[in-house]
Protein backbone atom coordinates (compact mmCIF):
# COMPACT_ATOMS: atom_id res chain seq x y z
CA UNK A 1 0.00 0.00 0.00
CA UNK A 2 1.01 3.60 -1.05
CA UNK A 3 0.21 6.86 1.03
CA UNK A 4 0.77 9.72 -0.48
CA UNK A 5 -0.48 13.24 1.40
CA UNK A 6 0.74 16.61 -0.15
CA UNK A 7 -0.23 19.78 2.12
CA UNK A 8 0.80 23.32 1.34
CA UNK A 9 4.06 22.67 2.69
CA UNK A 10 4.15 19.32 3.64
CA UNK A 11 4.59 16.35 1.61
CA UNK A 12 4.25 12.85 3.60
CA UNK A 13 4.88 9.26 1.89
CA UNK A 14 4.24 6.15 3.72
CA UNK A 15 4.94 2.62 2.91
CA UNK A 16 3.32 -0.22 3.86
CA UNK A 17 4.32 -3.72 3.21
CA UNK A 18 1.12 -6.07 3.37
CA UNK A 19 1.88 -8.90 1.59
CA UNK A 20 5.03 -11.45 0.97
CA UNK A 21 5.79 -9.70 -2.71
CA UNK A 22 9.28 -9.68 -4.27
CA UNK A 23 9.93 -6.32 -3.54
CA UNK A 24 13.59 -5.37 -3.41
CA UNK A 25 13.41 -2.87 -0.52
CA UNK A 26 12.52 -5.22 1.80
CA UNK A 27 14.53 -6.63 3.94
CA UNK A 28 13.35 -10.45 3.95
CA UNK A 29 16.49 -11.80 6.44
CA UNK A 30 15.36 -8.88 9.05
CA UNK A 31 11.80 -10.76 9.04
CA UNK A 32 13.54 -13.99 9.83
CA UNK A 33 15.49 -12.09 12.22
CA UNK A 34 13.22 -10.30 14.12
CA UNK A 35 10.50 -13.86 14.04
CA UNK A 36 13.77 -16.39 14.95
CA UNK A 37 12.41 -17.21 18.94
CA UNK A 38 9.10 -17.38 17.27
CA UNK A 39 10.02 -19.92 13.88
CA UNK A 40 12.26 -21.99 15.94
CA UNK A 41 9.49 -22.59 18.23
CA UNK A 42 6.21 -22.73 15.73
CA UNK A 43 7.55 -23.73 12.70
CA UNK A 44 7.77 -27.44 11.64
CA UNK A 45 10.81 -27.22 9.47
CA UNK A 46 10.52 -30.97 8.37
CA UNK A 47 7.76 -30.28 6.23
CA UNK A 48 9.38 -27.10 4.24
CA UNK A 49 12.39 -28.91 3.13
CA UNK A 50 11.69 -31.51 0.59
CA UNK A 51 10.04 -28.31 -1.20
CA UNK A 52 12.87 -25.93 -0.39
CA UNK A 53 15.00 -28.38 -2.34
CA UNK A 54 12.87 -29.64 -4.58
CA UNK A 55 12.67 -25.57 -5.67
CA UNK A 56 16.46 -24.79 -5.64
CA UNK A 57 15.97 -22.89 -2.67
CA UNK A 58 18.52 -25.33 -1.06
CA UNK A 59 21.41 -27.04 -2.66
CA UNK A 60 22.38 -30.88 -2.00
CA UNK A 61 24.32 -30.51 0.24
CA UNK A 62 22.64 -27.90 2.58
CA UNK A 63 19.95 -30.43 2.01
CA UNK A 64 21.49 -33.46 2.82
CA UNK A 65 22.61 -31.45 6.37
CA UNK A 66 18.70 -30.76 6.98
CA UNK A 67 17.72 -33.72 6.44
CA UNK A 68 20.16 -35.80 8.90
CA UNK A 69 19.14 -32.76 11.61
CA UNK A 70 16.36 -35.23 13.60
CA UNK A 71 16.08 -32.94 16.52
CA UNK A 72 13.13 -30.25 14.98
CA UNK A 73 14.27 -27.54 16.98
CA UNK A 74 17.50 -27.73 16.03
CA UNK A 75 16.60 -28.65 12.17
CA UNK A 76 14.77 -25.26 11.99
CA UNK A 77 17.60 -23.28 13.11
CA UNK A 78 19.72 -24.63 10.58
CA UNK A 79 16.90 -23.93 7.93
CA UNK A 80 16.96 -20.38 9.38
CA UNK A 81 20.59 -20.03 9.13
CA UNK A 82 20.63 -21.39 5.29
CA UNK A 83 17.68 -18.91 4.36
CA UNK A 84 19.53 -16.18 5.64
CA UNK A 85 21.93 -16.49 3.01
CA UNK A 86 19.30 -16.79 0.58
CA UNK A 87 18.46 -13.82 -2.02
CA UNK A 88 14.83 -12.06 -1.48
CA UNK A 89 13.11 -14.23 -4.39
CA UNK A 90 13.97 -17.84 -2.70
CA UNK A 91 13.04 -16.20 1.04
CA UNK A 92 9.88 -15.59 -0.53
CA UNK A 93 9.38 -19.29 -2.14
CA UNK A 94 10.13 -19.94 1.72
CA UNK A 95 6.82 -17.41 3.18
CA UNK A 96 4.93 -19.51 0.00
CA UNK A 97 6.09 -22.95 0.92
CA UNK A 98 4.39 -21.74 4.75
CA UNK A 99 0.66 -21.84 3.58
CA UNK A 100 1.47 -25.18 1.00
CA UNK A 101 2.68 -26.85 4.26
CA UNK A 102 -0.16 -26.40 6.84
CA UNK A 103 1.76 -23.45 8.37
CA UNK A 104 0.06 -20.30 6.90
CA UNK A 105 -1.03 -19.21 10.37
CA UNK A 106 3.20 -18.39 11.04
CA UNK A 107 3.09 -16.50 7.42
CA UNK A 108 0.37 -14.56 8.24
CA UNK A 109 2.05 -13.37 11.91
CA UNK A 110 5.17 -12.49 10.39
CA UNK A 111 2.99 -10.55 7.64
CA UNK A 112 1.22 -8.76 10.11
CA UNK A 113 3.45 -7.58 12.27
CA UNK A 114 5.49 -6.44 9.22
CA UNK A 115 2.62 -5.04 7.81
CA UNK A 116 2.51 -2.23 9.77
CA UNK A 117 4.45 0.69 8.18
CA UNK A 118 7.98 -0.13 7.31
CA UNK A 119 9.33 2.44 6.13
CA UNK A 120 8.37 6.06 6.83
CA UNK A 121 10.03 8.77 4.87
CA UNK A 122 8.46 12.45 5.37
CA UNK A 123 10.16 15.44 4.02
CA UNK A 124 8.96 19.51 4.30
CA UNK A 125 9.27 21.04 1.13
Amino acid sequence: MYVHFNCTNLLIIIYCINDVGCDPDVEYTEWIRDHYTFLVDNLDSSKLIDHLFQSYVVIESEYAKLRKEQILPEQTKRLLSILNRKSPAKIQLFFTFLDRTEQAHIRAKIIRSQGKCKNFVYTVS
